[in-house]
């Protein structure tokens, strides 16, 4: 029976091997296509009831995000799996090569993932117990989010059900002490997921979603989210909830200067920052002809650039060469300019004019078309006399080293000079 296997298919490269098991990646030497290979020893007493368990449940399940069973064949020695291969890519990887993901990812991923466990946990042979969720078993293939790996699945049989399956970190603690599991033990891992890709997200959006995993990993089961349902429809009521916050405004903002090193760039990247963390879309970019983003991702192997944008945390910035020359700006957002020292020409919907307290540098004239001045450098007695010479608002800018970093002191003045000046 065993050459009945290797007649048919083609071995590529052995994916995994121990002393129980065997996975192969096979090709079928008639069609070409690509398959996985579960080689199941039987004198396993772990391994072989567990892969067993698994064809048979993939035989009797039909959903898009799980692989499909092609052959299963057995001999004296062995049982033979031939399963749908996942060419994509692992969220484990996915995560590790993507710093930062946005928020319409975010839920679109959970909202999947929370899907299957509800087919699973609410399948009409019976409620299965998945109990091995963790980032190394959920694949993107395109579009498609594929769950792998069914050797630890259970279907529940009204029983008290014991396991010790799982990995440690993401299993439950039912699991890991051998006691009786059920549907909350996959949403103890479900939780440690959330909280896992989490941390790849905007920091107001994992405020929001903190509650949600908390709740999920209870460690007593008493108080521990009940359903993978309940916790889909609190997702769902977030990112509702979420879309409605984010402000997409189309808006332009110049940032001008008296003079060079007045604190142009610093002040815009503080602005672009402070926006994104407020629910705005925004993004930076350099009209200087200066390379600051350039130099920013050639220092920090932390910031990522996707698209020819540049992220780091809230902060986001339209890069000048690269895969950004034929980027384009996106269409809906507030696009923040530093035009570094005072440009002859710009257009803007609204312009914030820097200036310091140097007394070579060129000074504002009454009159000048300059929607929002902000004195850098300035003490508040030279603030103070500035604003009563153009009898108007002047904001002075708080002594902020870093401009990703943004304090109470940015966050009042940034909120109060963007009502007025910039109409936000």
């Amino acid at each position: 029976m065993r050459n009945c296997i290797f007649d048919k298919y083609e071995t590529v490269y052995t994916v995994y091997e121990s002393s129980a098991t065997k996975t192969v990646l096979i090709r079928n030497r008639q069609t070409d296509e690509f398959y996985i290979l579960k080689m199941i020893c039987k004198g396993s007493n772990l391994a072989f009831p567990n892969y067993f368990s698994e064809a048979e449940l993939l035989k009797r399940l039909e959903h898009p995000a799980i692989p499909s069973l092609i052959d299963m064949y057995e001999d004296e020695e062995y049982v033979y799996l031939v399963e749908e291969y996942i060419s994509g890519e692992s969220l484990r990887q996915y995560l590790q090569d993507h710093q930062r993901i946005s928020t319409k990812e975010f839920f679109n991923l959970i909202e999947k993932i929370c899907q299957v466990l509800m087919y699973l946990h609410e399948n009409s042979i019976g409620p299965i117990l998945y109990l091995d969720l963790k980032p190394e078993h959920v694949f993107f293939e395109g579009d498609k989010l594929r769950l792998i790996d069914l050797g630890s699945a259970i279907v529940m049989n009204g029983d008290n059900i014991r396991s010790y399956s799982g990995t440690p970190g993401f299993a439950s603690p039912e699991q890991l002490r051998g006691d009786v599991v059920d549907e909350q033990s996959d949403i103890y891992s479900l939780g440690r997921l959330i909280r896992l890709v989490s941390r790849h997200i905007d920091f107001i959006t994992r405020v929001m979603v903190m509650p949600i995993w908390i709740r999920a990993c209870v460690r007593n089961k008493k108080f521990r989210t009940k359903t993978v349902g309940s916790l889909y429809d609190c997702i769902l009521r977030l990112e509702k909830n979420r879309v409605k916050k984010e402000k997409v405004i189309s808006k332009t903002i110049a940032i001008v200067g008296s003079d060079t090193g007045v604190g142009c760039t610093h002040i815009a990247i503080s602005l672009v920052t402070y926006l994104n963390q407020a629910g705005y879309r925004a993004f930076y970019r350099d009209e200087a002809q200066g390379r600051v983003l350039e130099e920013i991702y050639r220092n920090h192997i932390d910031w990522e650039v996707r698209q020819g944008i540049i992220y780091h945390d809230n902060f986001a910035g339209i890069m000048k060469t690269g895969s950004a020359v034929s980027f384009n700006i996106p269409q809906e957002g507030i696009l923040v300019l530093d035009y570094g020292a005072m440009p002859t020409d710009f257009e803007a919907d609204a312009t914030i004019y820097v200036c310091d307290n140097t007394s070579w540098h060129r000074p504002i004239k009454k009159g000048e078309d300059m929607d929002i001045i902000i004195c850098n450098r300035f003490s508040m007695n030279e603030a103070r006399s500035l604003a009563r010479s153009f009898q108007s608002k002047i904001y002075r800018y708080p002594y902020v080293p870093d401009p990703l970093h943004v304090t109470t002191g940015l966050k009042v003045m940034f909120s109060e000079m963007l009502k007025v000046g910039a109409g936000l």
